[in-house]
């Protein structure tokens, strides 16, 4: 079996991902020269290989099913899917909580930075300058650590609901007929295809209580109260941002609704005047409304001398 560049390269270059250096050098030469194809892509390390995740997927599936024979509970998708990751999901909690605080140090770098700057020291001043981006150069690739680990996270669960998919089709029975083909498409075309475009963000998804906690916390003891006020106005403004958005919605959607009839009236007036074109009625039609007319003036003067008399 040939063994991938990953797999090839030492624990620092898989850190910062330096074992992409050599492939970006050699395809920037293949696109120059016109060559780049399938072939020069780098080698899928077999770690990350989707093809175990149909048996894995199943195991834990028929684990769930014996379970919940014993407890008298029905069988849960979601919970045999979490026993499947819950190692990931520690992992990536645990990382989202690094690269908040690694993202969270800048305010105190920056204090320590002018503190120095003001007592005239500054050696220290520039170490603590360095320490700026350094913390966040280290949070970024915390991040995109996390961006790996989710996106191999989507692609093995979108082969394991598939091929568990497909697998569950053969072994239905009469009883199932109500399961139509529509939606079994739809299961895999929509629901389960939706898991590689949505867990590259989950590492960003994890941090948002961490990034939303950390800063809270360290604002409140430092500003008080005004902190406090500051929040509420925000969440004030939100209520009222929302608000507004509905109405505003609203509002649209009954312009739209009264576009929609004039556009209506419009198209039917000018699809009768084509018919009436195309298949010469002109004649005929001012033959009928003239008659029409005739009898309603007759039926007014009618009217008229009936009154006088």
């Amino acid at each position: 079996m040939t063994t991938s560049a990953e797999e090839m390269s030492g624990w620092l270059q898989k850190c910062f991902f330096l074992w992409v250096w050599p492939f970006m050098q050699q395809s920037y030469r293949n696109i120059r020269a016109g060559t780049f194809s399938l072939e020069s892509l780098p080698i899928f390390p077999p770690k990350e290989s989707c093809g175990p995740a149909v048996e894995i997927l199943a195991e834990h599936l028929r684990a769930e099913v014996q379970r919940c024979k014993l407890t008298g509970q029905s069988p849960s998708l979601h919970r045999a899917m979490l026993r499947w990751w819950k190692g990931f999901f520690v992992q990536e909690a645990l990382r989202a909580v690094l690269f908040s605080c690694l993202f969270v140090l800048t305010p105190f770098l920056l204090q320590q930075t002018i503190r120095c700057l003001r007592t005239g020291d500054h050696t220290e001043a520039m170490i603590w300058l360095a320490a700026l981006p350094l913390s966040g150069m280290l949070g970024g690739l915390v991040q995109q650590h996390g961006f790996h680990a989710c996106t191999l996270f989507g692609r093995q669960t979108w082969a394991g609901l598939v091929g568990n998919i497909f697998r569950k089709l053969t072994t239905l029975d009469t009883s199932a007929s109500k399961v139509t083909e529509g939606e079994i498409v739809s299961m895999i075309g929509q629901d389960a295809s939706i898991w590689p475009y949505m867990s590259p963000f989950l590492s960003i998804f994890s941090a948002i209580p961490g990034n939303l906690l950390l800063p809270g916390t360290i604002l409140a003891f430092f500003l008080g109260r005004a902190f406090f006020a500051g929040l509420a106005a925000c969440i004030l403004l939100v209520v009222l941002s929302n608000c507004a958005a509905a109405k505003y919605k609203q509002k649209v959607q009954e312009k739209l609704q009264v576009a929609d009839e004039r556009l209506v009236l419009i198209n039917e007036t000018l699809q009768g005047a084509r018919s009436v074109k195309l298949c010469a009625w002109e004649c005929a039609l001012e033959e009928k409304i003239n008659k029409v007319r005739e009898k309603e003036s007759l039926e007014s003067s009618s009217a008229a001398d009936v009154v006088k008399s």
